[in-house]
């Protein structure tokens, strides 16, 4: 009820929570147990988390592309599964999440945004960080190392292509829908439990280009 209270738009009725439990609380009993949680969690309900951050990135940085976006969300619950990047703090994470779907999608505009003082620090995080380094490097094919350079990259391509071999490496150009329909039943699913994180982008990605032409 107070998560509702605090993220839905619409709030539920409270008699919606009597019926969930089929009444066997009353409603003040309700109310009264949930001034106590209040008072025991001293009122601290608010906790932001790396989507908050991104959110507000996103809208500083002009980054309203639905691909930076999409991957920045990608890579943001994929790194949650790291130990090593889920002790780090939530606007850190959102940025590295942000900066690095840049990275992927060679987006130019990175390069620019790198020279800010807090990207910067970030930055140097990921250089000193060997575990980080290691997983984010499969996010691209360049080495991890390239990645942290102000140096823009050679081309702009916009999504992955898959190669004979069936991987995909995301640093080829693909516009051709029946390339991506191939690719997408050659993996069988968008997600692999055993597949590099550059396959799965590359996946997600051609995933996402595909539903929106089909939407067009």
């Amino acid at each position: 009820m107070i998560a509702c209270k605090h993220e839905e738009r619409q709030m539920p009725q409270l008699s919606e929570f009597l019926y969930i439990t089929d009444s066997a609380y009353t409603k003040e009993e309700f109310i009264e147990a949930e001034r106590r949680f209040l008072v025991a969690i001293d009122f601290a309900v608010h906790r932001p988390n790396p989507y908050v951050f991104l959110r507000r990135y996103a809208r500083v940085l002009d980054a309203h592309s639905g691909h930076v976006q999409f991957m920045s969300r990608f890579l943001l619950e994929a790194g949650m599964h790291s130990h090593a990047i889920s002790m780090k703090r939530e606007s850190r994470k959102a940025a590295a999440a942000l900066w690095l779907s840049r990275v992927v999608l060679r987006n130019p505009s990175y390069v620019e945004w790198t020279r800010r003082a807090d990207v910067y620090h970030l930055r140097q995080f990921l250089r000193s960080n060997h575990q980080a380094q290691r997983y984010y490097s499969q996010c691209c094919p360049r080495p991890a190392h390239a990645l942290l350079r102000n140096r823009p990259p050679a081309q702009t391509p916009n999504f992955c292509a898959s190669t004979a071999a069936g991987a995909l490496d995301l640093s080829k150009r693909s516009t051709s829908i029946h390339s991506i329909s191939a690719s997408i039943s050659r993996t069988g699913s968008l997600s692999h439990q055993n597949s590099s994180l550059a396959d799965n982008v590359g996946n997600w990605l051609s995933w996402t280009q595909r539903s929106q032409f089909n939407a067009m």
